[in-house]
C-alpha cells in the first residue's frame, strides 16, 4: 500500500509529458514589446511546431475587468499585461515535489490568495482506485462523506457529518492546489495545456486544443499507475478561441458523477478526483440565459491525449489553406493555416506508444505506427461496446472529443437513456442525429479512421525498412515517396476496422451475457435468441430499459411452473411499470412467450450454479444484481441536484453531493428496500433512495441537453 502524501509532495513520474513532447513558443520572435502574461491567454492558430503551451490556472470571468485607477490618489491605470502579471508573480509557500524536473514548488501571489474557492465534492473512489497515494486530510467530512476510504462511517463520524468543519491542512492544500490558488511549479515543470485539432459532426474544424483544461501534474503509484490530473474550467488557454475558458456548475456536477458513474459500471473513463465553486460575488460565467455558478472540475486520467493530438500534426488537405479568425485578446486576428508537421508526429507517436499512454512494451527499434493505431482501436471498440449495453450516449463523439486510450472523456450534453429507443439522440445540438445512440459504433469507427490518416505516412514509412522510424526520417522524403507511405498506410484502414468490429461484436456479446446471467460461449447465439427479442419488446412498448433489466434479475425459470405463476404475474407487473397504463396488457403478452426462450437458454448453464445446490436460482438472481444497476444517473436527477446545488450553500449542498455520489459509485445495491417486498414499511432514508432509482416524472423521459457549458 502506497504512503499517503498532501497534494503538493505527490511524486512525479521518472519520464514526464514535458520532457518527451516539444512545447509551443507562445512569444513572437520579432515582437519589439514582449507579452508573456497576455500570451498564455490569447488564442491563435500555431501552423507547426509543438504538442503543448504553459499556462497556469486563472479562472477569471472574460472578457477581463481591469480595476480603474484612482487618479485623485495619484494611481495610474495599468493595462493586461501588469495586471495579468500580478496573478503570476509568485512567492513560494511551504511544500514542495522532488522529481525528475527538479524540485516543484507551490506558489501563490496576493490576488491568487484573495480568491475564495469552495469545495463541493471529493470522490474516495477515485482516490482509492486512481490516486491511492494522496492524502486528501479531512475533505471527505468536510462534505459530509465518510473519513475512511475504504469503511462506512462510525457513529461519531456520522455525528460530526451534521457539523460544518473547516478544512484541515492537507484538505485545505488540496482545494488551494485544485482552484489555482497555489500553482505547482519549477523552471522546468509546471501547469500546461494540449494543442489538438478535430471532426466535429463530421467536418474539420481546424485547431481547437485545450480552451478550458489546464493540466497540472503527473503522478504515479504502484495501485493507481501513471495518472495526470487536470483542471476543467479553469480559465483562458492559447487554445481558447473566442470562448472564456470557465464552466458552469451543472457543466461540472454532471461531468463530475458520471465519470464515476461509469467507473463503477466498470466502463473505461476518466475519473473525478474533486469538484469546486466560486461565490457568486467572485466569479459568475456568462452564457446565454444570462450569468450562472462556476465550477472547476479537477479530473483524471492516464492520459489526455485524443485522436485529434495526432489529427493536427497531419492535417487533411484542406487544413493547409484553412483561416480562422480569433477574437478576444490584444494580438489576436487572422491566423495561418495549418501544416504538417513530421516530426513532431513521431515524437508524439513515442511518446504514446511508451508509458505516457498505451504503454505498448515494444522493444526498442520495433515498428509502432500499426501497433499504435490497432491497439487504439480495440480499446475504443470495447469502450463503446459498454456503452450500448448500458445505454450511454455520450452525445459529441468528434474526434478531438476520443481518447486514443480508449476512455470515455469530455462528458457534455451525455445521457444514459431511459425508454429504449435505438434512435434516441441526447444532444439537442444533434439536428440530424449524427451521434444518436445506434450509430455510436460508426461514430468511433469514423474517429479510428481519422488516426489511420494521421498516422499513415508512418505507417507505410515503417512497412518499407521494417524498423522504427527514426528522428529526421521524412526530412528528404519528396512528395512522391510521401504519397506511397500514405497510400501504404492508408491500405490498413481496412484492417483495423474488421478487427475493432470484431472486438466490439465480442465485447458486446460477453457484457449482455453477464446482465442477462448468461453464459459468453461461442457456439451459442444469446443475441439472435434471447437479447435482440427482449430489445425488440422494449422498443415496441417503450419500457424503461435499465428498470426492464433490473426487473429481470428476479426472474427464475421455476416461475414457469404452475405453481409459481403468481410469482412469474409479480416479476411482470415488474417490467412493465414504466410502460404507458394501455400498453401494459400488451407488455405482459409480449414477455410471456420470450420468457419460455430466456428459461431455456438460462437452463444450458445450469452448471454454472451447481454450487449453490437447491439455492441455484437465488445466486444466479444475485450475481445479475450485480451487474445491472438499481440506481441510475437520469437527467431529471441530474437536473433536480444541479438546482439544490445552484440555490443551496454550506454543508447541506455538500452532502447532498457527497449522497448523489455514493449511490452513483455504489449503483447496483438494493436501494429503497427493493427485496424487502411490497408490504414493507419503509423509512424515510429508503423512500427517498426509492424515489431517487424511480424513473422520475415522463416529461423529462428523452430529457435534451445542449453543448452550452
Amino acid at each position: 500500500m502506497s504512503t499517503r502524501v498532501p497534494f503538493t509532495r505527490l511524486p512525479l513520474p521518472s519520464k514526464t509529458l514535458q520532457a518527451h513532447l516539444s512545447p509551443i513558443d507562445l512569444t513572437e520572435a520579432d515582437d519589439p514589446d514582449p507579452t508573456p502574461f497576455v500570451d498564455q491567454r490569447r488564442s491563435r492558430t500555431f501552423s507547426k511546431a509543438g504538442h503543448w503551451a504553459r499556462v497556469t490556472p486563472l479562472p477569471l470571468a472574460f472578457p477581463y475587468r481591469l480595476p480603474r485607477a484612482n487618479k485623485e490618489a495619484g494611481e495610474e491605470q495599468i493595462g493586461v499585461e501588469e495586471w495579468l502579471k500580478r496573478y503570476d508573480t509568485y512567492e513560494d509557500v511551504e511544500g514542495g515535489i522532488v522529481g525528475g524536473e527538479g524540485s516543484l514548488r507551490a506558489r501563490t501571489s496576493e490576488l491568487r490568495s484573495a480568491w475564495r474557492p469552495e469545495l463541493l465534492g471529493v470522490s474516495s473512489k477515485c482516490l482509492d482506485e486512481s490516486l491511492p497515494h494522496l492524502d486528501v486530510g479531512n475533505a471527505l467530512a468536510y462534505t459530509g462523506q465518510s473519513e475512511s476510504r475504504s469503511s462506512p462511517p462510525s457513529e461519531a463520524q456520522e455525528q460530526r457529518q451534521g457539523e460544518e468543519l473547516a478544512l484541515d491542512n492537507k484538505g485545505q492544500e488540496l482545494l488551494d492546489v485544485v482552484s489555482g490558488r497555489k500553482v505547482l511549479r519549477s523552471e522546468g515543470y509546471g501547469p500546461w495545456s494540449s494543442r489538438y485539432a478535430g471532426h466535429q459532426f463530421g467536418q474539420w474544424a481546424g485547431q481547437l486544443g485545450d480552451g478550458r483544461a489546464i493540466s497540472i501534474l503527473e503522478t504515479t503509484s504502484p495501485e493507481g499507475g501513471r495518472q495526470e490530473i487536470q483542471l476543467k474550467g479553469s480559465g483562458r488557454t492559447p487554445f481558447s478561441r473566442s470562448a472564456d475558458g470557465l464552466a458552469v456548475l451543472r457543466s461540472g456536477v454532471r461531468e463530475y458523477l458520471c465519470a464515476e458513474a461509469m467507473a463503477a459500471l466498470q466502463i473505461p473513463t476518466s475519473r473525478s478526483l474533486a469538484l469546486l465553486t466560486h461565490p457568486e460575488d467572485q466569479l459568475q460565467v456568462l452564457r446565454e440565459n444570462g450569468p450562472e455558478p462556476s465550477s472547476l472540475l479537477a479530473r483524471v486520467a492516464p492520459s489526455f491525449v485524443r485522436i485529434g493530438n495526432f489529427e493536427i500534426l497531419n492535417p487533411p488537405e484542406e487544413a493547409m489553406n484553412m483561416q480562422f479568425f480569433m477574437l478576444g485578446m490584444p494580438g489576436g486576428g487572422g491566423s495561418r493555416g495549418l501544416e504538417r508537421d513530421l516530426e513532431g508526429l513521431r515524437i508524439l507517436g513515442e511518446w504514446v506508444k511508451g508509458e505516457g499512454g498505451l504503454d505498448l512494451k515494444l522493444p526498442e527499434g520495433e515498428p509502432w505506427g500499426k501497433k499504435l493505431v490497432m491497439e487504439s482501436a480495440l480499446r475504443n471498440a470495447r469502450m463503446v461496446a459498454a456503452w450500448q449495453v448500458y445505454g450511454f450516449c455520450h452525445g459529441v463523439i468528434n474526434t478531438d472529443n476520443v481518447s486514443v486510450l480508449g476512455l470515455t472523456i469530455d462528458y457534455g450534453p451525455y445521457a444514459f437513456m431511459d425508454v429504449y429507443d435505438p434512435y434516441h439522440i441526447c444532444n439537442h445540438s444533434d439536428h440530424e442525429g449524427r451521434y444518436d445512440y445506434r450509430k455510436q459504433p460508426s461514430m468511433i469507427l469514423f474517429a479510428i479512421n481519422q488516426l489511420v490518416s494521421s498516422l499513415a505516412e508512418v505507417i507505410g514509412a515503417e512497412e518499407e525498412t521494417g524498423k522504427a522510424i527514426v528522428e529526421g526520417w521524412a526530412q528528404d522524403a519528396d512528395e512522391e515517396t510521401l504519397d506511397q507511405w500514405r497510400a501504404t498506410g492508408m491500405a490498413y484502414g481496412e484492417e483495423v476496422e474488421k478487427a475493432a468490429m470484431q472486438a466490439f461484436r465480442t465485447e458486446y456479446k460477453r457484457l449482455y451475457a453477464k446482465r442477462f446471467g448468461l453464459a459468453d460461449k461461442s457456439d451459442r447465439d444469446n443475441s439472435s435468441t434471447v437479447i435482440d427479442p427482449f430489445l425488440q419488446i422494449l422498443a415496441n412498448i417503450e419500457l424503461d430499459f435499465h428498470s426492464a433489466l433490473r426487473a429481470l434479475c428476479a426472474f427464475q425459470p421455476s416461475m414457469l411452473k404452475e405453481e409459481r405463476s403468481a410469482d412469474l404475474e409479480a416479476v411482470l407487473d415488474r417490467m412493465v411499470e414504466t410502460a404507458k397504463p394501455n400498453k401494459r396488457s400488451e407488455g405482459k403478452d409480449a414477455l410471456k412467450p420470450w420468457f419460455k426462450q430466456y428459461a431455456a437458454a438460462i437452463e444450458q448453464d445450469r452448471a454454472l450454479w451447481e454450487s449453490a445446490g437447491d439455492k441455484w436460482e437465488e445466486s444466479r438472481s444475485a450475481e445479475m444484481r450485480g451487474v445491472n444497476p438499481r440506481f441510475v444517473l437520469r437527467q431529471w436527477l441530474l437536473e433536480e441536484t444541479i438546482k439544490k446545488l445552484e440555490h443551496g450553500s454550506g454543508l447541506a449542498r455538500r452532502k447532498l453531493l457527497g449522497d448523489i455520489m455514493h449511490m452513483a459509485t455504489h449503483p447496483f445495491e438494493p436501494y429503497g428496500g427493493e427485496l424487502l417486498g411490497a408490504e414493507a414499511e419503509l423509512s424515510d432514508t429508503q423512500k427517498e433512495e426509492q424515489r431517487l432509482c424511480s424513473i422520475g416524472s415522463r416529461q423529462m423521459l428523452g430529457f435534451q441537453c445542449s453543448c452550452s457549458s
